[in-house]
Parts: structure tokens; C-alpha cells; sequence
């Protein structure tokens, strides 16, 4: 249809000349135009008004798309996950979302203009001032943990992904505050729990080995320090020769512990193994061991703990 306007048909300029004088004609004028040259002009006229009609339904098409555009971009943005922020070179905040207002436990007309030093604790300040150097300083996304607080004092750990944009003169960035509270917990809980662990094991158990398993079979075998105290071989002997173990259990024994490995390694959680080893200095003693085997998240082993203990003064006294 564009090939009927005015400007790209070299025939439309006289019309539209005939059109300018007929608007400008009075009535008496106009019945001493041709018929043909009115036909033609209306004809290119009613062309010319449809196409400013399509045009006009095409820009409210456009702005009912562009309208429904924002209304989600302002949604992802208010709504998002985490919260975001716009800082100019001084830490001032010239934007926020309302994740970011609720993080932080303040109205928005409160955030906007304030610096965001000030929910800032003073052990991360430094850290926030090179955070924003970096970020300003560069072109790449700069991130890094702080811990922060709300205006009531609520401390918070907060990771912070920042990238800068615009001319140097109007140097601004955009910040993603990302609340790593929970995590950080989980992470000092999990601390926690494995250093209970390793106290509960050290006070009943002599030492830890441990296998790593690849499809069903043993692969390394990893001995703990203690190992020394019960075998009386180092870590490193048994790392340099893979057979050192069972060679120092008792050929009688043999059967029971290898049964136990295969139990092991075929994923099963074996009883507890009473057995003989002979120690480097040739001294037989009693240990008891126990399997723990360790699944990933298909329920494949992928390696287990053989906890040990010396019993040797208790069989003794079964024995005797």
C-alpha cells in the first residue's frame, strides 16, 4: 500500500497541487474543474485517508504492546527475588525496588537519596568501598559478600552483583542485593555438625579411612593420621602400596573382611566386623570395623568411611 502515497508516486504531485487549490477554491470555483480531475483527487484522497487510518491503528497496536511491555518489566522488577538498586559514584541510591525496601526494612521515599553505606556494619565497610572502585573502575560485573542490616538492626549477609553503565560524566551502577542469610546459617550449621562429628568419632573411634568408588569399584583409599598408632604403618605406606591392608589382616580373617568390602561396595550397609590385624612391629591386635558408605544424589556409592577401633583389651578379656 505504500506504493499509493503521495511522496513515492511522481504522478500524486500534480494531484496533490489540484487538491491544494481545490481546497483553497471557493464554491463557485469549484464546477469549473474537470470531472475527471475531481474523481481522480477524491479517489486520491480517500487512498491517502485510509492510509493514515492503518498508520493510526498500527501506533495503538504499538502502544497497547509497549504499555503491556512495562507493566511486566515494572512487575519482574518491583517483584523480583532479589533486590535491586541504581548508585552513583558516591554509594547514593537513585533507585530501588521494592525487594530492596523490604530487605532493608524501609519505606522507598526513605532509600532513595540516602547512601547505602548506612546499612552497611562498619567490619564491611571497606569491603563495600572497593566492591564499588571495582565496579566503577571497569567494565565486568564485580560481586562480593558483606553483612548489612536493616533499619531496626536486623543484621543480614548480603552478596552483592554489580555492573556499571553510562558515559564517565554520568557513571552509574546497578547493584542486585542478594539476602545470603539462610545460606550462610546452613553453612555454619553444617560446620558445626561435621566438627561434632569429628569429636564424637575421635573420642570412640581409633581412626577413619576412607574409599573412593567408581562404578563398583575402589579407586584410592585415603588413611587417616591415627592410622600409625593402630597398624603402625604411616599414611604414606599405605598409599604407596595398595595391598598393604589386607596382607597385614591374618590369612584366617581374610575371608570375613574381603566379604565385608564386597558388601560394602555393593552398596549395602554390612554389621559391624570384629577381625585381627598384625602390626608392623608384628604385634597382633583386635579391631573392630564398621562401613559407612556415602551415595550420591542417584543413589550411586561413590565412596564410604571404614571407621576402626583397637578391642584388643576387651577380646583378650572375652578370651581369657
Amino acid at each position: 500500500m505504500s506504493k499509493n502515497k503521495p511522496s513515492g508516486n511522481p504522478a500524486a504531485s500534480p494531484l496533490r497541487q489540484r487538491a491544494e487549490e481545490l481546497l483553497r477554491a471557493t464554491a463557485a470555483e469549484v464546477p469549473t474543474l474537470r470531472t475527471e480531475d475531481v474523481q481522480s483527487l477524491v479517489h486520491e484522497l480517500n487512498v491517502h485517508q485510509r492510509e493514515l487510518e492503518i498508520q493510526n491503528e498500527e501506533l495503538r497496536e504499538s502502544q497497547v504492546e509497549l504499555a503491556h511491555s512495562r507493566d511486566r518489566y515494572a512487575d519482574l522488577y518491583e517483584f523480583a527475588p532479589v533486590g535491586y538498586v541504581t548508585l552513583d559514584k558516591d554509594g547514593t541510591i537513585l533507585e530501588g525496588n521494592l525487594t530492596a525496601t523490604t530487605m532493608l526494612g524501609v519505606k522507598r521515599q526513605d532509600l532513595l537519596r540516602s547512601s547505602i553505606s548506612q546499612f552497611v556494619n562498619r567490619e564491611s565497610q571497606d569491603d563495600l568501598y572497593l566492591h564499588r572502585q571495582a565496579t566503577f573502575s571497569g567494565e565486568t560485573r564485580q560481586t562480593c559478600e558483606i553483612e548489612m542490616h536493616t533499619t531496626d538492626g536486623t543484621p543480614i549477609s548480603v552478596r552483592l552483583e554489580s555492573i556499571a553503565f553510562g558515559p564517565e560524566n554520568e557513571r552509574r551502577c546497578r547493584t542486585a542485593l542478594i539476602d545470603v542469610s539462610r545460606e550462610r546459617r546452613a553453612q555454619e550449621s553444617l560446620l558445626d555438625s561435621e566438627q561434632r562429628y569429628r569429636r564424637l568419632t575421635d573420642a570412640v573411634i581409633d581412626y577413619i579411612f576412607t574409599v573412593r568408588v567408581e562404578n563398583g569399584d575402589t579407586v584410592e583409599t585415603v588413611h587417616g593420621p591415627n592410622c600409625e598408632a593402630i597398624t603402625g604403618f604411616t599414611p604414606e605406606e599405605f598409599t604407596a602400596n595398595k595391598l598393604l591392608w589386607i596382607s597385614i589382616v591374618p590369612q584366617e580373617d581374610r575371608p570375613l573382611v574381603e566379604h565385608h568390602i564386597q558388601e560394602t561396595l555393593l552398596g549395602e550397609s554390612p554389621a559391624p566386623l570384629e577381625h585381627r590385624i598384625r602390626r608392623k612391629d608384628g604385634a597382633m591386635r583386635w579391631v573392630l570395623r564398621i562401613a559407612s558408605p556415602q551415595f550420591d544424589d542417584q543413589n550411586r556409592l561413590v565412596a564410604y568411611d571404614g571407621l576402626l577401633r583397637d578391642i584388643t583389651e576387651r577380646k583378650e578379656a572375652e578370651l581369657a
